[in-house]
């Protein structure tokens, strides 16, 4: 039996693919092309921190490994925030895009008030203007 016979078309249109509001790339597909670019890293605008990240691109000029997830992470006051304000900066600088996500862990015997009266909302969307 036809998947719409049974369940009927889609009240919005989804289902259809010309009605995609954007278009679909795969995430192996984004990636290809990424590689395919040779692009270089992010540039931190960090001199000893791009320096001390080259080995690991091997691009000559270092910085942060685009198409990967980079967790930073360090006890309080170690400077994670501003480091991420800092790289955030100088991307949207150089005409770069930035999604800022923040996970904040509590230790379980804390966290269990929270998980039953109210969630915690765990990302928050920032526009630069």
């Amino acid at each position: 039996m036809d998947y719409h016979a049974l369940h009927g078309h889609d009240v919005s249109s989804f289902d259809l693919p010309s009605t995609h509001r954007l278009p679909t790339v795969s995430a192996a597909e984004a990636l290809q092309a990424l590689e395919e670019a040779n692009s270089p890293g992010l540039i931190t605008g960090l001199t000893s921190l791009d320096a001390s990240l080259d080995p690991v691109l091997g691009s000559g000029q270092g910085g942060i490994q685009k198409g990967h997830v980079t967790e930073v992470w360090g006890p309080p006051g170690a400077g994670k925030t501003a480091l991420g304000i800092q790289l955030a900066a100088h991307c949207l600088n150089q005409r770069g895009r930035v999604l800022w996500t923040d996970f904040i862990a509590y230790p379980s015997s804390a966290s269990a008030p929270y998980s039953v009266k109210r969630p915690v909302k765990a990302t928050v969307q920032i526009s630069f203007a």
